[in-house]
């Protein structure tokens, strides 16, 4: 079960980690979906390579968020910031639904955060881009929602 952290606990996770404690992309599927049905969303999860967005949550008041999830590789590099980059564009090809929040669900590691630091603010404001942050602590996994601040 995936639990909360703190705003104060939103850079814990950009602690290398061994090739062996990697998270996959079903673990930050699986964390944003306890996230979410924690909240009192529905939730529907594509496992594995399934096509279509990764994950589609709708709440009882209408709200709906699109997820692209994305694993943890061995080591940072260019693999990690193709599937950054890849998962962006999926993101955007897929901004049908007007009143969607969409978002990213990626684990918490330094390249991943310097990635997501490095968009312009004028691009996270326009997406409205969330990103579920994924962080494997003692307790299990826990995960931490940044959201862009609104346009105007």
């Amino acid at each position: 079960m995936a639990q909360r952290r703190s705003q104060n606990d939103a850079r814990a996770g950009q602690r290398d980690r061994f090739l062996g404690d990697r998270i996959t992309e079903d673990e930050v599927k699986e964390a944003a979906r306890a996230y979410l049905v924690a909240d009192g969303f529905e939730v529907q999860v594509a496992w594995g390579r399934n096509p279509g967005v990764d994950i589609h949550a709708r709440h009882r008041d209408g709200r709906l968020i699109l997820i692209e999830a994305k694993a943890e590789v061995g080591t940072a590099g260019a693999q990690q910031h193709n599937y950054f980059v890849g998962a962006l564009g999926e993101l955007v090809q897929r901004m049908t639904e007007p009143e969607a929040t969409y978002a990213l669900a990626l684990p918490d590691n330094r390249q991943y955060r310097g990635l997501v630091d490095r968009l312009p603010a004028l691009a996270k404001r326009r997406l409205q881009l969330a990103v579920f942050w994924v962080d494997r602590t003692a307790g299990g996994l826990s995960v931490m929602v940044e959201r862009a601040p609104a346009d105007g």
